[in-house]
């Protein structure tokens, strides 16, 4: 069960528990709810690993665009150097040489560019994800929590509460 099925369920938990009659008081099976919450804590870990593997695999492609470029441009020296030593074409083979260079330089750069684009585009969106799936667990653990201290405190002031747990306080 991945985390949002885990939220859902702990959702349909909470909106399934019986009410007490004639207030908004819900009882909750509290070892269900643990449960859940134990799958949430353990799931976590696993999303933002994700996350990372994802961001180290972008990281990779940039490596392997650098090294692509960087081919380009020695094979483009190399042709250049060979262009160079013959005495015929010398002057045209710098000229070729300098526009292979500058045409490698630039799809290097625009390479460079679209894969940082790319790897900023993944990192900002695994951060949206993160923030989104802690931000909707943290308002359902606030809205369950706020059940809970209602369901207390309304046993508290029930007029069937048992004497001695107010005398304990």
């Amino acid at each position: 069960m991945n985390l949002r099925e885990t939220i859902e369920r702990m959702e349909e938990l909470i909106v399934a528990s019986s009410s007490i009659p004639l207030t908004r008081i819900k009882l909750i099976r509290e070892r269900e709810l643990l449960n859940y919450l134990d799958r949430i804590r353990l799931s976590l870990p696993g999303a933002l690993a994700e996350a990372e593997r994802m961001l180290a695999e972008r990281e990779g492609l940039i490596r392997q665009a650098q090294a692509h470029a960087q081919n380009i441009i020695d094979t483009a020296q190399e042709r250049a150097d060979q262009l160079v030593h013959e005495s015929v074409i010398s002057r045209r083979a710098e000229q070729e040489a300098v526009q292979i260079r500058e045409r490698a330089l630039k799809e290097r750069q625009e390479t460079l560019q679209q894969t940082r684009q790319e790897s900023e585009r993944v990192r900002n969106e695994m951060d949206r994800y993160a923030d989104s799936v802690l931000g909707d667990l943290e308002r359902r653990l606030f809205q369950s929590l706020n059940v809970i201290r209602d369901s207390r405190a309304q046993l508290e002031r029930s007029p069937h509460a048992r004497p001695e747990r107010q005398e304990e306080r």
